[in-house]
């Protein structure tokens, strides 16, 4: 899996997991064998039916289901990544671009970025990045980090328990290679997505430079902390027009976010 320049060695010990792996992974594999050493080796194992084994280079082992051990492995490579490049702006986020301008959507999990993403993608938009975001500061570039997104059936209402929203299965988005962005895009527009069941139509509302900074600094990722991580997250935010939307419809959503880009 290679991101950047930098990649990670995954070793499947069963040809299905590998074929698992492979479909799970299939955007961000390398097309050619790398030059440098892997900054984080991951190896995956059946050690019995249905029951899968994690590991990796530093020490650390899972083992469950193939999604449970998938998700941990995702976790661990994205963490590695964001570990060897703390030049770049990490955010917990998602994007699509489209002739070189960048949707960027950010917020917590629940919120249906992955979903929103993967409308935006059904509309003609390329997928970028999933879940995690990489930005090379100053010009607010995203780099490609396509991993490939998983949803839920529903995003998270505000009102409702976690424990039941938790519960819900995902379910890996299906797509093709032609839908995926191989080059670094402009960010257009910042967007925080909050799921509300009740809510009849889109609700978009342009956020503050301070407003934004604040919500960029909570979906901030990586090493920077304190000043100078708010410092960051506003000069972003100054430069780049941040919104809040509210939404019931991903569909209806994703045609409404299609024009701020």
């Amino acid at each position: 899996a290679t991101f950047n320049g930098r990649h990670i060695s995954v070793e499947c010990r069963t040809e299905w997991l590998a074929a698992e792996l492979r479909r799970r992974l299939m955007h961000v594999v390398a097309a050619t064998d790398p030059v440098r050493s892997p900054i984080l080796r991951v190896a995956l194992d059946e050690l019995e039916p249905s029951w899968i084994e994690v590991s990796d280079s530093i020490g650390r082992c899972e083992r469950g289901s193939v999604e449970y051990v998938a998700h941990h492995a995702r976790k661990w490579m994205t963490a590695a990544f964001i570990a060897a490049q703390p030049d770049l702006i990490w955010l917990h986020a998602a994007a699509a671009s489209r002739d070189g301008a960048a949707i960027l959507l950010a917020g917590p999990a629940g919120a249906g970025k992955s979903t929103l993403l993967v409308q935006l993608v059904d509309g003609g938009w390329d997928l970028l990045a999933d879940d995690v975001v990489a930005l090379r500061p100053p010009a607010g570039e995203v780099l490609p980090l396509p991993f490939s997104p998983e949803v839920r059936a529903i995003p998270h209402d505000p009102g409702e328990d976690w424990r039941v929203f938790l519960t819900q299965p995902k379910a890996l988005a299906a797509i093709t290679p032609d839908r995926v962005a191989s080059k670094p895009a402009l960010v257009a527009a910042i967007v925080f997505p909050e799921y509300g069941r009740e809510l009849a139509r889109p609700l978009i509302t342009q956020l503050t430079d301070v407003s934004a900074a604040q919500a960029l600094a909570t979906q901030a990722l990586g090493p920077r902390q304190g000043s100078a991580k708010i410092g960051e997250m506003f000069e972003l935010a100054r430069r780049i027009a941040c919104y809040r939307l509210r939404y019931s419809n991903p569909a209806v959503a994703a045609s409404e976010l299609a024009t701020l880009g």
